[in-house]
């Protein structure tokens, strides 16, 4: 996220100015949490640097910003906004001008132009911060990593939908209500990048987190349901218990009765029967009122659920 903050240098003393410079100097802000690799390659996007490349020793998901910043953004020195975003992790990125690239390396790597980069160290930090569990650390260290690539243009839905077919997981559920997460999971990316992750639920879960990041108070979480193979995107807190169910092709008043056999509830069906002309799956939620809602919007029919006696009524509209 950036802003611009304008800055008016006034010229000559107790008379109106005539001489008025503007100067534009521009902000990016970064959230506490943050996916500093994805962070990164939105910084590079901002200041027109080709990419961000990271020791092959490192795990770039392993580094989250520890505190909300506000990082300036100075085209004449670039290295600078990525010096403020790695502090505190004990990496030292660097700015290789010919190539226009950022490269991201251990604090102790020895670098062979070590003019360009002495000034920086003093603003480095020279201790580690690892931010996953030790359990985490050895059992990633035995896998196998890969490459997620961000396509600019895609959307963040069709990028994990992607991710999604490529780990193997033929279903993927957005169950997404709210209007402005909506709009967000709409939104285009800015610029080609890449994630690495040891697989997709892992490179989903990442970058879900990094989105979360920016979008305060619209949290997105993902939930797989190994008996269905399936992968859950939803809007709604991580410990909401969530369930997949089949629709079926068949009609409203049998999937209703299995939807109320499912809650353990009693149906008591009064309206019209409905075919359904083709199945899919959706998500059932501990809001049985609103699951059912949910499943009637498309036909002339409301739901009614009285908790007292567990039970829930159709009636036609």
């Amino acid at each position: 996220m950036t802003a611009l903050l304008a800055t008016a240098v006034l010229s000559g003393c107790q008379a109106v100015p005539t001489d008025i410079q503007t100067i534009e100097h521009r902000v990016y802000k970064v959230n506490k949490d943050s996916q500093i690799q994805l962070v990164a390659s939105d910084l590079a996007v901002e200041l027109g640097i080709h990419g961000v490349e990271w020791h092959s020793s490192l795990r770039p998901w392993n580094y989250q910003t520890l505190r909300t910043r506000s990082i300036s953004l100075d085209e004449q020195d670039k290295q600078a906004a990525f010096l403020v975003l790695f502090r505190d992790t004990g990496l030292l990125p660097y700015y290789d001008q010919k190539e226009n690239r950022i490269v991201v390396e251990p604090f102790a790597t020895n670098i062979k132009d070590t003019t360009r980069f002495e000034p920086a160290f003093n603003r480095a930090s020279n201790q580690s911060t690892e931010l996953r569990a030790n359990a985490l650390e050895q059992q990633l260290a035995h896998q196998s990593l890969q490459t997620f690539n961000i396509y600019r243009d895609e959307t963040l839905r069709d990028t994990v939908n992607r991710w999604a077919r490529v780990g193997s997981v033929p279903s993927i559920i957005w169950y997404i209500n709210d209007e402005e997460q909506k709009k967000i999971v709409s939104r285009t990316m800015r610029a080609d990048s890449e994630l690495i992750a040891t697989d997709a639920l892992h490179a989903i879960d990442t970058f879900l987190s990094s989105v979360n990041s920016q979008n305060t108070g619209r949290s997105f979480n993902s939930q797989y349901d190994a008996d269905n193979n399936a992968l859950i995107i939803h809007g709604m807190g991580k410990s909401e218990p969530l369930e997949v169910f089949q629709i079926e092709q068949t009609d409203t008043k049998s999937n209703l009765t299995r939807l109320a056999n499912a809650y353990q509830i009693r149906l008591v069906y009064e309206g019209d029967v409905y075919r359904v002309n083709q199945g899919f799956k959706t998500v059932i939620t501990s809001n049985v009122q609103k699951t059912f809602d949910e499943l009637l919007t498309q036909y002339p029919m409301t739901a009614s659920y009285n908790e007292s006696t567990r039970t829930v009524t159709i009636r036609p509209i």
